[in-house]
């Protein structure tokens, strides 16, 4: 049985291209992230660094969510065939590349559970920060697991174009 895909409301071109404009006008470098499940833009990331958004230290880029659709960037403990650190987002359709598969019963989560009708009705709580030297520790396992199962992170780039899974990143600028 398969599971049925939902329709997502479609985007207006028209306004997501005034959207990475304006950035194209404010920024020496512009991304664009589409969830590739319901073919939205969720995101654009931008350089040089500006405090006002989402800081990716790594990348040193700052990600602007578009229409809240992005609801999560998280760099992942996994690393990409070239050894570059992996990323991981969320969508509001719910396409959700934040936890890698090398990375579940390492990294603490968050669960919450939703009735029928919506509500929460179970909620583990927030989850608490990691300090260096933990989260040194929880890095070293994951690599090694990482490379006893002989596994890399499910990443592509061809060009301006890097595939985070199932997220698309695009340099227009």
């Amino acid at each position: 049985m398969t599971k049925a895909k939902t329709t997502q409301p479609k985007q207006d071109k028209a306004q997501v291209a005034a959207m990475l404009e304006f950035y194209k006008n404010t920024f020496n470098e512009v991304y664009s992230l589409t969830c590739m499940n319901c073919k939205r833009v969720i995101a654009a990331e931008v350089a040089p660094v500006k405090m006002d958004g989402v800081v990716l230290r790594d990348k040193q880029r700052t990600l602007y969510t578009y229409q809240d659709l992005c609801l999560s960037v998280r760099r992942r403990e996994d690393v990409t065939p070239k050894n570059t650190p992996m990323y991981g987002y969320q969508c509001s359709c719910g396409n959700s590349t934040i936890l890698a598969k090398v990375e579940q019963g390492e990294i603490e989560e968050r669960t919450i559970v939703k009735g029928a009708d919506g509500a929460i009705v179970q909620d583990s709580g927030p989850v608490a920060a990691s300090s260096p030297f933990e989260r040194a520790q929880i890095q070293a396992t994951i690599k090694l697991k990482q490379a006893g199962i002989k596994q890399t992170a499910d990443y592509e780039t061809d060009g301006t174009v890097e595939r985070y899974e199932t997220f698309k990143l695009e340099r227009i600028k």
